[in-house]
């Protein structure tokens, strides 16, 4: 029998170096929430012969919108330039 993943048992993790430096921190303490919004692009096609449209998925346009209080001590918070990591979201 399966049992349901909660949501304290997903880890996310912030990138926070560059390109070139590659370093990632725990997305934890401070955060009250985060969300993973997938959003995907559907196509719907109506065929003569099918009652209902079937739907195929084009692309996704991925959001991870979130809360969280400033504490210097969650390297996540502290050291990742939000504004630039936003806008490379959207």
């Amino acid at each position: 029998m399966s049992q349901a993943v909660m949501r304290h048992q997903i880890a996310d993790y912030l990138k926070c170096g560059t390109d070139q430096t590659a370093a990632f921190a725990l997305c934890g303490t401070g955060y009250s929430s985060l969300n993973e919004e997938l959003n995907p692009q559907v196509e719907n096609t109506l065929y003569v012969c099918d009652k209902n449209a079937s739907a195929d998925v084009d692309s996704y346009q991925v959001k991870f919108p979130f809360e969280a209080d400033f504490f210097k001590v969650q390297i996540a918070i502290a050291t990742c330039n939000f504004s630039e990591r936003i806008n490379n979201l959207t």
